[in-house]
């Protein structure tokens, strides 16, 4: 569920960026396609040099601060008048993910040793449901507001709703092994 609803703030968002990016900045096509373009480098960057710097950092830093770090930018990403703040942003935002994304999977296929398998299909599910669900609602807060705060926070407080549910799979975790081991 935790996983369910990060992806539906993931997906609301970016859905509406190529959107937001011409109604507040003016961009054309191919402008965005840049932005979207430094999105994915920050995404590859993440993936790649995450597991070094989760190392470094520890993981429930980078896991709970990771996502309480992108809520904040997500508050804050709407109120840029710059697209070089923005495009700088969106390379940050895009590199915790990627590195939260490779946590997240590995989490879920840490939860049973017997169904990785079912455990990586859901989760593919699960993101494109949210994916669905996320650009849904974000469409309609886009539409009512006519810029991007409302997605923003809408995103950020999916964010910080994720990191509970997360924190709580964890405790039952935790008490199913100490059931378990008594």
């Amino acid at each position: 569920m935790a996983y369910f609803i990060f992806q539906t703030g993931n997906f609301a968002a970016f859905s509406f960026f190529g959107v937001w990016l011409f109604v507040q900045f003016g961009l054309q096509v191919h402008e965005v396609g840049t932005a979207m373009l430094v999105l994915g480098l920050g995404n590859l960057a993440g993936n790649i040099l995450g597991p070094r710097l989760v190392n470094k950092i520890g993981y429930n830093f980078s896991f709970y601060g990771g996502i309480v770090f992108t809520a904040v930018l997500y508050v804050i990403l709407p109120y840029l008048k710059s697209i070089i703040f923005v495009e700088l942003f969106f390379f940050v935002l895009f590199f915790v993910t990627g590195i939260l994304f490779v946590l997240m999977m590995g989490h879920l296929q840490n939860m049973s040793t017997i169904a990785r398998g079912t455990g990586a299909a859901l989760a593919n599910a699960s993101m494109y449901i949210g994916q669905m669900i996320g650009a849904a609602i974000a469409g309609m807060l886009f539409a009512t507001s006519h810029n991007f705060i409302l997605v923003g926070s809408f995103t950020a407080l999916l964010y910080v709703l994720a990191l509970f549910l997360f924190r709580k799979s964890e405790n039952i975790n935790k008490d199913n092994e100490k059931g378990i081991a008594s």
